[in-house]
């Protein structure tokens, strides 16, 4: 069984990445372009977490405190995507619980880069040396 993640997100290239990489956590995520069309949401359903592009801050807040007003998110964990570090001690002010910085680059995701992660999982190839052989 999964999570449930609400993501508001206006921008279809990073809703495309952030779906992407929740869905990898196991969660299913319902994308909302609108922000009255999520409060909605949040107000009929459940969700594990919601996660909201604080680039509008006005939006970001309403959706944080309209899930810490309604009886079924009140304990929904509130993740705000922002851009680059000057956003994240707003972004913790308007209700954030987690914050995360917006890839600056097509290959990066969230702080770290997709192919530096790549060559630190892979053990460095080693010269093969001869077996001795016993009698």
């Amino acid at each position: 069984m999964g999570y449930q993640a609400l993501l508001f997100c206006s921008d279809e290239k990073l809703l495309k990445v952030v779906g992407q990489v929740f869905g990898d956590l196991d969660f299913t995520v319902e994308p909302v372009h609108e922000p009255f069309a999520a409060v909605k949401k949040l107000m009929a359903q459940h969700y594990d977490a919601i996660v909201v592009d604080s680039e509008n801050e006005q939006n970001a807040s309403l959706l944080f405190k309209s899930a810490r007003n309604s009886t079924s998110n009140h304990s929904t964990l509130a993740i705000a995507l922002v851009e680059g570090q000057a956003g994240v001690a707003k972004a913790y002010r308007i209700g954030a619980n987690l914050v995360l910085t917006k890839p600056s680059k097509p290959r990066e995701r969230f702080g770290w880069r997709e192919d530096s992660c790549e060559k630190r999982r892979r053990p460095p190839a080693r010269p093969e040396r001869p077996r001795p052989q016993h009698p």
